[in-house]
């Protein structure tokens, strides 16, 4: 809280998340003046047009895992990779 007392009480606060866990909302409720949630989809709802994958692997293999994954997926369009 030290830091959030320390900034300008005149300034614009703007979160975006995927996702927003329960206590960062609670954070945010908190310390946030008047708050506008603007939520598109439900909380746990997955864009359908999105294909999502998961891939766990030991620390030794995700390097070449990771360029394989991109020279696959990088010519199909954008590509986002969660680490």
């Amino acid at each position: 809280m030290k830091i959030l007392d320390s900034i300008r009480p005149d300034r614009q606060t703007v979160m975006f998340s995927a996702t927003f866990p329960k206590q960062m909302e609670a954070l945010a409720r908190k310390t946030l003046h008047k708050p506008i949630e603007v939520m598109i989809g439900g909380r746990s709802s997955v864009c359908e047009d999105v294909e999502q994958n998961v891939v766990i692997l030991d620390d030794d293999q995700k390097y070449l895992k990771l360029l394989e994954l991109l020279g696959i997926y990088q010519p199909q369009g954008s590509v986002i990779v969660f680490v």
